[in-house]
């Protein structure tokens, strides 16, 4: 019997828990960042959502066990949930871009990350 403890990602992507804040409208012109998730589900080979929203999110961490996803969840219920929305997001090692994106992003929390 296996048993999974703590994440396991394949060798071709780092996996993330992030929380994220939606994309703001400008009030004088309407536009408004790019929705990081959209990127994500666009990115490719080894590249995509794991789990959206707070109860997918939860319900994957929930088969991790261990301390790992204790701190997890219990950072994610730290934060205002009015304001982040959470996710599981494998990003390719090929994909430096978005790798870039999501570790130097203001609008971004990452609770994990895996290598």
């Amino acid at each position: 019997m296996k048993i999974r403890n703590g994440f396991v990602s394949n060798s071709s992507s780092s996996s993330y828990v992030i929380a994220y804040t939606e994309p703001e409208e400008c009030p004088k012109c309407g536009r408004k960042d790019v929705d990081i998730l959209d990127l994500i589900e666009r990115g490719g080979n080894d590249t995509s959502v794991g789990a959206k929203g707070y109860d997918a999110v939860i319900e994957e961490l929930d088969s991790w066990m261990g301390d790992d996803a204790n701190n997890i969840i219990k950072e994610m219920n730290e934060l205002d949930s009015d304001i982040y929305k959470f996710a599981i997001v494998y990003i390719s090692y090929h994909d430096e871009t978005l790798e870039n994106l999501i570790e130097n992003n203001k609008s971004i929390k990452i609770l994990y990350q895996s290598n």
